[in-house]
């Protein structure tokens, strides 16, 4: 009668094959960019094939699953996922369902899904394309038993949250759709407004808002970065100018992603500065990184002095970065001489916020 008792316990904890029995609830995964609503809490892992992919896996019964695997990718929805449908209608993958391969459309984001049908095992593989990432659904289970219907209320509940999967190192990933685009502000005379992050700011005199050279729009351009303002003394020869003034805004989510909250302009100028190893900037680090209060507000300062020709403008350069709405906010000076830049830095006493 106890061994009855304990088998009974044992499967009345278990969740029964097909049947909604469990406690659901949705689980938002910042970092990875989704929120999904499951039956059971995930085991989050790294993918051991693919280690820039984290996967998460619940039990859908004894024998089966079902996975989510959030892949940071930059190659094209339309390529990519046209050639998953491509494969499984030409057999690629055995056993394809090929009445089941079908495109999909999840919150306006691009899928493809199909089923397979071996003798041991059925899965069902659903992939959507969506902020330069791949959602990858993976359920299987045995083929004597019917398909799980928790399958369906699982993928349906797909919720995009607009900032796409965290690579595993946290490189520099694209700028992702649903985030908020600072706009470039205006400039009338020498005056400069953003009304985005709340500034104005008077350009150094002789200075005016200008094209920046192809090498300087090459070492800032990224594809998290944005040039709000470039301006130089000389702008009709570029390589002959003396001094220039740039203000840019770097996303801080694509740098620390969920974790760039709490973080300073000095924690930005401390990664630009082992981003790559030395030699290979075209500035290197001249002293430490340091606080300085301007128009209110803590900046970071640091120093840097030019590594070698590249055509940019060679000598000095002084970077003041501050976190605002998400963003670090940069305003980098250069010039030929030491003396030039502290003029180009004297500029700062005109910023109001």
């Amino acid at each position: 009668m106890r061994q009855f008792c304990v088998l009974l316990l044992v499967a009345g904890q278990m969740p029964a094959y097909g049947q909604q029995a469990w406690h659901w609830k949705e689980y938002i995964y910042e970092r990875d960019g989704f929120a999904v609503t499951l039956p059971q809490a995930p085991n989050p892992h790294t993918d051991p094939n693919l280690p820039s992919a984290t996967v998460y896996t619940i039990h859908l019964s004894v024998e089966s699953a079902l996975s989510i695997r959030a892949l940071p990718d930059p190659r094209s929805c339309t390529d990519t996922l046209g050639q998953l449908k491509s494969g499984a209608l030409a057999g690629k993958q055995p056993g394809v369902d090929l009445a089941s391969v079908k495109e999909i459309s999840v919150a306006g984001y691009s899928g493809v899904e199909y089923s397979t049908h071996r003798p041991d095992w059925n899965t069902y593989e659903r992939y959507v394309c969506a902020n330069g990432s791949y959602y990858i659904f993976t359920a299987r289970w045995p083929s004597d038993k019917v398909r799980p219907v928790v399958i369906d209320r699982i993928v349906g509940s797909l919720r995009l949250l607009g900032t796409g999967a965290a690579p595993s190192d946290i490189v520099q990933a694209p700028f992702k759709p649903g985030e908020t685009r600072p706009d470039s502000g205006r400039v009338s005379g020498r005056e400069y407004k953003n009304e985005f992050f709340g500034f104005a700011y008077t350009l150094p005199e002789g200075y005016a808002a200008t094209t920046p050279s192809p090498e300087f729009t090459k070492f800032i351009e990224a594809p998290n970065s944005f040039l709000l303002i470039y301006s130089s003394a000389s702008p009709s020869d570029a390589r002959k100018i003396t001094g220039l003034v740039a203000i840019t805004a770097w996303s801080a989510r694509s740098l620390w992603w969920k974790d760039w909250h709490g973080k300073t302009g000095g924690d930005y100028l401390t990664k630009l500065r082992t981003v790559a190893p030395p030699g290979t900037r075209y500035f290197e680090a001249a002293g430490p990184v340091r606080e300085r209060k301007i128009a209110g507000r803590i900046f970071y300062e640091a120093d840097a002095v030019a590594s070698h020709t590249s055509g940019m403008l060679q000598g000095f350069q002084a970077n003041l970065a501050i976190i605002e709405r998400g963003f670090v906010l940069s305003f980098i000076f250069q010039a030929d001489t030491r003396k030039n830049l502290d003029g180009l830095l004297d500029s700062m006493n005109s910023l109001k916020f």
